[in-house]
């Protein structure tokens, strides 16, 4: 004898199956969101190159902060360290390996 669902059971196995479709459907989109917004962030990569200046105040300056050159970003703020020997701010910065910053170059913070 084979079994037979009653209409009530019909109901919550479609139900179940739309909900699960609806699930998928929301992880496929916030999984969409966080490689487009990887996609888009500006992180300097395996491309760039790290300096880092030595300042005597760095009021308000975080990790993630631009560097710019000109007026123009080439980097970001990759750490902040403390020298204990002078107390001056050491800035790491991440800068694309496609603008060459001179040796002699003075940074303002």
């Amino acid at each position: 004898m084979a079994s037979e669902l009653s209409a009530g059971e019909e109901k919550q196995v479609g139900r179940n199956i739309v909900e699960t479709i609806v699930g998928a459907l929301v992880l496929v989109v916030a999984g969409a969101f966080v490689f487009y917004a990887f996609a888009k962030s500006d992180r300097t990569g395996p491309d760039g190159y790290e300096i880092a200046a030595r300042f005597g105040r760095i009021d308000g300056l975080k990790r993630g902060a631009d560097v710019t050159m000109s007026g123009v970003k080439i980097g970001t703020v990759t750490a902040i360290d403390l020298d204990r020997k002078t107390y001056q701010a050491i800035v790491h910065m991440a800068v694309s390996s496609n603008v060459p910053v001179p040796a002699d170059t003075t940074p303002r913070s």
